[in-house]
């Protein structure tokens, strides 16, 4: 999710709770991530996880859960390109 698009915050709460309370989806973890922190504006990971929901989540190091507890986790990271490259292919 953009974390620097304020306006689509509210579309994307609805539509992460959708998923969340889909049955068929009852046991899959869920990683939630938070792109284009560097952004101007963007939110924080604790903005973030206010605007979208998610105040307790399971924990980024090993958990062991017990049954009917479904992982899920929040990520906040960017994508920075150094170099720019290209393939000849001829």
């Amino acid at each position: 999710m953009d974390a620097a698009d304020l306006e689509r915050l509210t579309e994307a709460k609805v539509e992460l709770s959708k998923l969340l309370t889909m049955e068929d989806l009852a046991d899959v973890p869920f990683l939630v991530l938070g792109n284009k922190i560097d952004a101007e504006g963007a939110l924080s990971e604790e903005e973030f996880r206010e605007a979208m929901g998610l105040w307790q989540t399971t924990g980024k190091a090993e958990v062991h859960l017990t049954e009917r507890i479904r992982p899920i986790e929040v990520f906040m990271w960017y994508v920075y390109f150094s170099r720019l490259f290209t393939v000849d292919l001829c």
